[in-house]
């Protein structure tokens, strides 16, 4: 195996895909990435954001820790 050469779809530049990268993608079953490196993180940051965003307004898991959700401390005026 050698090392790849890979243009990122977002931004179009190139970045290599190390060997090491390449083994370790297949043991997990993986295919070849899409996005360079710095443009997976800022696709996983902004992901990270919206998804904690969204658990607090619908009132999912993060919401408090609370099991009452949004109207139980209303009724406390806060």
């Amino acid at each position: 195996m050698k090392d790849k050469i890979l243009r990122c779809q977002d931004c179009y530049h190139q970045f290599v895909f190390t060997v090491k990268q390449q083994q370790s993608y297949h043991e997990r079953g993986w295919s070849d990435p899409i996005r360079c490196p710095s443009c997976r993180a800022r696709k996983k940051e902004i992901w990270q954001t919206n998804e904690t965003y969204r658990a607090l307004m619908k009132g999912g898991p993060m919401r408090l820790y609370s099991r009452h959700g949004r109207g139980f401390f209303r009724k406390f005026g806060k």
